[in-house]
């Protein structure tokens, strides 16, 4: 894991119940990583087929989907 990378999280921040802090940005942050949260205006879903044979090669260290768009693509 490198240390102190930046996160680039493309949705809105949500603050949690308990806490009042966004937990997504609680959880990069204690990992140390800086996260970044910027929302998102419009999804629209382009380069399915790219995306398909990107993701068939399975050579990801990770992958986040945090929204029912990104689960749909």
């Amino acid at each position: 894991m490198t240390s102190g990378a930046n996160v680039l999280l493309l949705r809105e921040p949500t603050p949690s119940s308990d806490s009042g802090q966004d937990l997504y940005g609680t959880i990069f942050t204690a990992a140390s990583y800086t996260p970044f949260s910027i929302p998102v205006i419009e999804t629209v879903l382009t380069n399915i087929n790219e995306l398909a044979s990107v993701t068939a090669q399975g050579d990801f260290d990770g992958v986040v989907m945090i929204s029912a768009c990104s689960c749909e693509a």
